[in-house]
């Protein structure tokens, strides 16, 4: 429960953790959370802050992927995973911090069809923060050019683990799509074994990061 009527859409202007984190504006939003940027007064930087929408914290189980999503990020310490750096909450509101990369997305950077040595600027790194997760039991099932994002410097990240499964394990958390069945990930990107409903393992981001290549080179 919202204490004063914080809305998650609202955020801009307000501080956080103790005025830590000052809200600047909003960076974006996806179907289940808001993306806003913030600057850390403690470490002198600007952040990444991303708390669910509204109509999502009254639900539980949305509420523990949520947190489930902060946990896997936590353990997944490579140089081209997007790194969490606090978790916390604001008068009931949940809220991840996370590093802030302004060199945009692979989805923004595909403009039309590109040259194969195009691929050299992220597909190494991404392929290798995919196997470092696969090799800890992790699956993204969201792999897509919107998901791949880069500094100022050029380097990529891999992002959004908010459909990350951990493979074997059947939390509470993470039950309520997979354990029931239901498809989840972006459609032009999921492999058809998924579809087919025959679930998710290593080899679905495997194709979902093929699908990317193609994206990338067809625009």
């Amino acid at each position: 429960m919202i204490v004063n009527d914080i809305k998650p859409e609202a955020l801009e202007g307000i501080n956080l953790a103790a005025d830590r984190y000052q809200v600047k504006s909003q960076l974006g939003e996806g179907s289940m959370a808001w993306v806003y940027l913030a600057w850390d007064s403690r470490l002198k930087t600007d952040v990444v802050i991303k708390v669910p929408k509204a109509e999502r914290i009254s639900n539980v189980e949305f509420l523990g992927r949520f947190r489930l999503e902060s946990q896997v990020m936590v353990k997944l310490t490579h140089p081209h995973v997007v790194r969490i750096q606090d978790v916390g909450e604001h008068d009931g509101l949940p809220f991840v911090v996370m590093q802030y990369l302004p060199g945009g997305t692979l989805k923004q950077q595909i403009k039309g069809p590109a040259d194969v040595s195009s691929l050299g600027t992220w597909l190494r790194e991404i392929a290798r923060s995919l196997d470092f997760m696969h090799s800890r039991d992790v699956i993204h099932r969201d792999v897509k050019p919107a998901n791949i994002l880069f500094d100022e410097s050029g380097n990529p990240f891999m992002s959004d683990f908010g459909l990350t499964k951990v493979h074997g394990k059947n939390s509470e958390a993470e039950s309520d799509l997979s354990a029931a069945g239901l498809v989840v990930g972006t459609p032009n990107y999921l492999a058809p074994e998924v579809v087919f409903g025959r679930g998710y393992d290593h080899r679905t981001d495997q194709y979902s990061l093929a699908v990317c290549i193609y994206h990338a080179m067809t625009g």
